[in-house]
């Protein structure tokens, strides 16, 4: 059977954008007042913010606003993108050749 074509998902799959999610959901967190660990992060990914929203509360309390820390991590992601790009997964470009 002769492939004739593929649909890939960039976000995560291509593009290394999960450790840049982590980081910056950890810092926006941290400048809010709340020691968020990588475990937090990776408790609520791919969550939607009705399921994601109790969980952090559960963890950090009521006070946690997870719109305004969210607000936060995607202005501290799309500006460190901005700067620097996003780093490719190792082995795509192989892959893409061989594909």
């Amino acid at each position: 059977m002769k492939i004739k074509g593929l649909i890939f998902d960039m976000d995560g799959l291509m593009l290394d954008t999960e450790k840049l999610l982590l980081k910056f959901w950890i810092q926006s967190a941290n400048e809010f007042g709340f020691d968020m660990k990588r475990e937090h992060v990776l408790g609520i990914r791919s969550l939607a913010a009705k399921y994601a929203i109790p969980k952090l509360q559960d963890i950090f309390g009521k006070s946690f606003d997870y719109y305004e820390v969210r607000k936060r991590r995607i202005e501290l992601m799309n500006k460190y993108i901005e700067e620097n790009g996003v780093e490719k997964k190792p082995g795509l470009d192989v892959l893409l050749e061989y594909l």
